[in-house]
């Protein structure tokens, strides 16, 4: 926590001093409220960039990060252009990729922060790390932590399932209608495995356990034998009231049934996929 202010207090006295204009956040247009946020390249399911692969292309990291420990939010967009906050702090710029030595420990593929008057942020940077599928490596002033995909859902091997708002370009999908309505709207399941026996949910919140987990009970309303790679699943469906309505399910590679519910994130409306526990498991 301490790393995060520190970086974010320089980002920002720095930022003070900065004439240039912030990075354009080059954001498609939506269908439903405008506040959705829907990140470039909707048709790629967002593989992370090999290790060592030379890149401008940030489309397979733009969307919403969050750090695994503490409140740090990290959001790229599909251009290169970040903003990292921390409860009040916010820190904003340009991710631009190098492979060449840097300072004190800064070797290999990584993403160096520029801030908004093009000045880079020394000792501080974001890396893929093998040892860490599908996450993003916070280094900072010595330190390390991990950022990971709100929207998804990891396992030792990476990104699992990945869930977006549909912005009216996916054609190769299943489609599920849960809601059809005035406050329609839909949302897309992409896997980066064959995920079995996948279940489109309705939930209800019943409780919190000692350990933080929040319980749901569960309500099945559609089942397919597989999400597949090659085909996402579309679903109309609604988000009413504060609280989450709208789940997902499968069965891992150990045979167990992981839960998971679909909520809109109230710093910029992207989905995260949460892990819970059932109320009722079979």
């Amino acid at each position: 926590m301490k790393r995060y202010i520190a970086i974010l207090s320089l980002c920002l006295s720095v930022s003070l001093c900065a004439c240039g204009a912030a990075p354009e956040k080059s954001v498609p247009d939506a269908g439903g409220p405008a506040k959705k946020a829907v990140y470039e390249s909707p048709d790629a399911y967002g593989e992370i960039p090999e290790l060592g692969a030379e890149t401008e292309d940030f489309s397979t990291l733009a969307g919403t990060w969050h750090a695994d420990e503490g409140g740090a939010i990290l959001t790229i967009y599909g251009n290169g252009g970040f903003e990292l906050n921390e409860a009040e702090d916010t820190c904003e710029g340009s991710l631009v990729y190098t492979d060449a030595d840097g300072d004190l420990w800064e070797s290999g593929p990584r993403y160096e922060l520029y801030l908004e008057n093009n000045e880079r942020v020394p000792n501080c940077y974001f890396a893929l790390d093998e040892a860490h599928p599908g996450k993003l490596v916070y280094a900072v002033g010595g330190g390390a932590e991990l950022f990971s995909r709100g929207d998804s859902a990891y396992d030792d091997a990476g990104i699992v399932v990945r869930v977006q708002w549909d912005n009216g370009t996916w054609t190769d999908c299943d489609e599920f209608t849960a809601y059809s309505g005035d406050y329609e709207v839909g949302i897309v399941f992409s896997a980066s495995r064959t995920l079995r026996d996948f279940k489109v949910l309705s939930v209800s919140l019943e409780d919190v356990d000692e350990d933080g987990t929040p319980v749901f009970s569960v309500l099945e309303l559609y089942t397919q034998d597989a999400l597949t790679p090659e085909r996402p699943l579309l679903v109309h469906t609604s988000f009413p009231g504060d609280m989450p309505t709208n789940g997902i399910s499968y069965l891992d590679g150990d045979g167990t049934t992981r839960y998971f519910s679909v909520n809109e994130s109230g710093f910029d409306g992207s989905l995260i996929l949460s892990e819970f526990a059932r109320s009722d498991t079979p």
